[in-house]
């Protein structure tokens, strides 16, 4: 996220930044990665929600201050325009209240789920993941990465570098399976709440028929 200045009085749809605001800091933020980039949200200093704008008008009515070098999960981010001798304080007390995250109830609700429904289920991802993994590995070509903890992620490499990985990839997805790479060749898999054993069968399976696309086999 980007800390802005505004320079020069500006309406946003129906809200206005009066005069008297200028000189202020304000906050900017992406709504999604998919639109392009092209939409921006506006917020003040405490994180209150003003309205949007085009990215293009930004340079005509803020000047950047200060550009957020912080990447939290789903896109959330935090920022504190404080001296730079209380940086690190700020930022330990910052997270701690949670920021200006106006996604905060939403973390918040995911993580009372959490606790309270997940806990005892834990054990069933545990055993799909070792399915997963164990299927996988009877795969010619891909090779798991083993464990030595209980986990839901399953690593795998695909043999053939990264021209083999983006084959197996679209290979997947032509078979209902997005496989989202890691790297030029590496996977990730991860099992969750709605994943059953029949679909980690169905996801074997997949991988099997795709590798064999792959190399030939």
């Amino acid at each position: 996220m980007t800390l802005l200045q505004l320079k020069r009085r500006v309406m946003l749809k129906h809200l206005n930044l009066i005069e008297d605001r200028v000189g202020q800091y304000f906050r900017v933020g992406y709504y999604a990665p998919n639109d392009g980039l092209n939409t921006v949200w506006i917020a003040d200093e405490n994180g209150q929600y003003i309205g949007a704008i085009s990215r293009s008008r930004l340079p005509k009515y803020f000047r950047v201050v200060r550009i957020s070098k912080e990447r939290d999960y789903c896109g959330v981010r935090s920022i504190a325009p404080l001296p730079e001798h209380q940086r690190l304080e700020s930022a330990r007390m910052r997270k701690m209240l949670g920021g200006g995250m106006r996604q905060a109830g939403v973390f918040a609700a995911a993580g009372i789920v959490a606790l309270e429904s997940m806990i005892d289920r834990l054990a069933e991802d545990h055993q799909n993941a070792r399915a997963l993994a164990q299927g996988l590995g009877l795969v010619a070509g891909l090779n798991v990465r083993p464990v030595k903890r209980r986990t839901n992620m399953v690593m795998f490499e695909v043999d053939g570098g990264a021209a083999a990985g983006a084959k197996f990839a679209a290979a997947m997805k032509e078979r209902g399976v997005i496989a989202h790479a890691r790297g030029p060749s590496s996977f990730r898999a991860v099992t969750h709440d709605g994943i059953s054993r029949r679909d980690i069968d169905l996801v074997v399976a997949a991988a099997a028929e795709a590798a064999g696309e792959v190399f030939g086999d």
